[in-house]
Parts: structure tokens; sequence; C-alpha cells
């Protein structure tokens, strides 16, 4: 569906891309995470046609973004990391101006717009001054707004700025939505956990180049797989020490009273057969855990291999 290739981008002999490579599909939520200067909003701007990249190109659909940048952004949704400056304009004066510039009119306007700014909880400040909202309802607004075309990519850069966890979690739930209909969603923050649980593929972006990429089960098995197993036992310690020790794949055992910790490479069957052969042989066993892994761990174990 999206396909980024070889991007990259410096400023003034600054590199602030190199060589970003990604793939988006169908329907997918692409969560950006990477500590600030990273490059995530370089990369958002580039995504969105806003910006030119030095090397590299954008496929949307197989069809290169720059033959026909105009009918390319018709097609998406962007939302910038700032709300900008709109004085003496109302709720849904703003609406109507961005679908205006969709060709969006008359009654068609006035009710999809309507429909948005209700999904939200928004429909009874319509007639308030923009400039007058909060920074999470501007946040609110300019989402609504990226979207009143029904655009089938959404760019969103730190889309919950500002909002408080009830909105946050409504926002979430209208991207899942989208992503349910076959919009596809590209979104960055800085808020961990708003992209724990939404996402189906992240990238992290260091130093200017994508170190993670990939799907959020795969990465979360490879990181997951270098934790420890911890298994906590009643009985039969020395017994199961020697179990272990005889197992080809534990390469290591710290002792702590009966908790045994294992470093262990083999795969998710490999563990079952070493905790059948443990319970074969008479140990009593509490827990045998390799704890789940999240995405603060993903940044631990970048700054570990840095």
């Amino acid at each position: 569906m999206l396909r980024i290739d070889n991007i990259s981008k410096s400023y003034s002999g600054f590199s602030a891309l190199k060589d970003i490579n990604i793939e988006i599909e169908e329907g997918s939520i692409f969560g950006l995470m990477g500590e600030n200067g990273a490059g995530k909003t370089t990369l958002m701007k580039i995504t969105s046609g806003l910006l030119m990249p030095d090397k590299g190109n954008i496929y949307f659909y197989d069809e290169n973004i720059y033959a026909n940048i105009n009918s390319y952004q018709k097609n998406i949704g962007y939302m910038p990391d700032f709300f900008g400056v709109y004085d003496n304009i109302k709720v849904i004066e703003y609406m109507l101006f961005f679908a205006g510039i969709y060709g969006i009119y008359d009654k068609k306007a006035d009710k999809r717009c309507i429909e948005l700014l209700e999904l939200f909880g928004m429909k009874d400040i319509m007639q308030e001054y923009v400039d007058t909202l909060s920074k999470g309802m501007k946040q609110k607004l300019c989402l609504l707004r990226s979207v009143i075309h029904s655009p089938k990519l959404l760019i969103l850069d730190e889309p919950c700025s500002g909002m408080d966890t009830s909105s946050r979690i409504m926002v979430k739930q209208f991207l899942s939505e989208l992503a349910m209909d076959g919009t596809s969603v590209i979104i960055s923050s800085h808020i961990i956990t708003d992209l724990s649980d939404l996402c189906t593929s992240i990238g992290v972006l260091d130093q200017n180049q994508m170190v993670i990429n990939g799907s959020m089960d795969e990465i979360m098995k490879s990181i997951n797989e270098k934790d420890p197993i911890y298994i906590n036992i009643c009985e039969e310690k020395q017994r199961a020490i020697k179990i272990l020790k005889e197992n080809r794949f534990v390469n290591s055992i710290s002792i702590d009273d009966m908790l045994l910790m294992i470093n262990f490479n083999g795969t998710k069957n490999d563990e079952a057969d070493l905790l059948t052969s443990l319970i074969k042989s008479g140990v009593k066993i509490q827990s045998f855990d390799r704890k789940k892994g999240n995405l603060e761990k993903v940044f631990l174990h970048i700054k570990d291999n840095a």
C-alpha cells in the first residue's frame, strides 16, 4: 500500500534521516518511535509530501507519489505536531473550511462535519471560537479535519499530545475502527502506551536511522527470547538444577533460594519440553514464566545495544 524506499534527508550538512525503508499494509497501524531529534517529524513531513527527500522515493499503491503529488495528497490525511493559529473562526467554520479544500460542500459538508464533531462529543461547542479551546480539544479538532475526506492513509504526528486519558482512549478506539475499515495509519508518539496497545507494527528511529522495523509480534518475540525464564519451585531444587544443566538450550542458571533464572535459547516448543521434563521428574513447580514484553523493553534493548 505504502512503501518508503531508501529515504535520506539532510539540513545544512546535518543528516536528519539516512536510508529509511518502511512498508505499510492496507488497514495497518504503524507506530513511529524515537527520542526528540531522531527524525520522526522530518519523516512525517516527507511521507505527507510536504518535504522533499534528498534521496529515495515513496510509492503509494505502487505509484511514485512524486509523479503526481497533488493526487497523492488528496488521498491522505495529515495531522502535524502543532495546531497553528486560527483566530476569529468558529469550530464548525474550521471544519467546513477543510471540507471545502477537499471538494465537500453544502449539505454534504454540513452532514459530514456535524457527524464527526458528534462522534468526539464536540457538537455542543461547534459555535465556539477555535482559539478559546484547550490544547486537547484543538488536537481532537485537528484529527477530525484530517479525516474529513475519508483518506486511505492517515499520517499523525503526536496526535494525543495534551489530551486527557479519556480522550486518548477515544482517539485510539477511533483509529482502530478506521483501520478495520481499511484506512492505513502512521502515528508517532512519545507516549509509549499510546502505541503499545494500538499498533500492528512499529519502527524505531535512533540517530537518524531505523534501528528496529517490523510487526509488533515479531519484535516482541525477538526481544522476549533474550530474557531469562523464571522458574519458581516448591521442592526438589537439586533435581531441577540437574535437569536444567543437562538441557542443551540452557546457557546459564542463576539461583535465588527456590527461584531459578535461566538464559534459554530454544523455541516455544523447547520451553514446553523443558517444563514437561521437570514435572515428569517430580519437581513441583509454582510458576514457569518468561515476562511479557512491552515497548519500554524495546527502548532499553536499543540503548543496551547502542
